[in-house]
């Protein structure tokens, strides 16, 4: 089966919620949000190497797999777009995107994976991107997490200075400052991009 083929031919008209923003601005904790407060909307699981985060699940945070069978799946084609970074590769698989075919969707995707995305797939994608308080705020809830290594604390912050100057390439950008808040300034965005898809 070729899944790109399933792209072409259903689901076409609903609408995919790109979110992109630096490592420590909290994409993962709002989208988690967004699809509590929005129980209709399907989230698009992405594809990793690394291994799993104390909490992490496979299936609902990615999909965890070994760095050999990225690298099939890369060979087969299955990816819509992908990436390698910090020693750990990343990507969308044709097969979770198609997986939630006829609802509207919610994707967590770094900035390197965004134009790839919306090259590929036939459908309309809306590009949302989250902005910190500040980088020392990020960093800060980096270093909160406990989970990295210095080197790659320090490499995360810097890729972060990098993709907050592609912030203007997005069709909204917010501000994470307070969650509550940025959960619903995003609630209304989809509310009105979806108001417009059906007018």
């Amino acid at each position: 089966m070729d899944e790109r083929n399933l792209n072409s031919r259903r689901g076409n008209s609903r609408l995919i919620f790109l979110i992109s923003g630096p490592s420590g601005v909290g994409k993962t904790t709002v989208v988690q949000r967004l699809l509590e407060t929005i129980p209709e909307m399907a989230k698009i699981v992405t594809t990793t190497s690394r291994s799993r985060r104390p909490g992490e699940q496979d299936g609902v945070h990615y999909h965890f797999v070994s760095t050999q069978k990225f690298q099939d799946m890369i060979d087969h084609s299955k990816f819509i777009e992908w990436k390698s970074h910090l020693g750990h590769f990343y990507g969308l698989t044709w097969l979770a995107f198609c997986e939630t075919s006829g609802r509207n969707a919610i994707l967590d995707v770094d900035t390197q994976g965004k134009e790839d995305i919306i090259r590929r797939v036939s459908n309309r994608v809306v590009t949302i991107f989250l902005t910190p308080p500040s980088l020392d705020e990020a960093k800060d809830r980096l270093v909160r997490r406990g989970d990295l290594p210095n080197i790659e604390l320090e490499l995360r912050l810097d890729k972060a200075r990098q993709e907050v100057q592609s912030a203007g390439e997005y069709d909204h950008i917010v501000e994470n400052a307070v969650l509550d808040s940025t959960v619903d300034k995003i609630c209304a965005i989809i509310a009105d991009e979806i108001l417009k898809q059906d007018n």
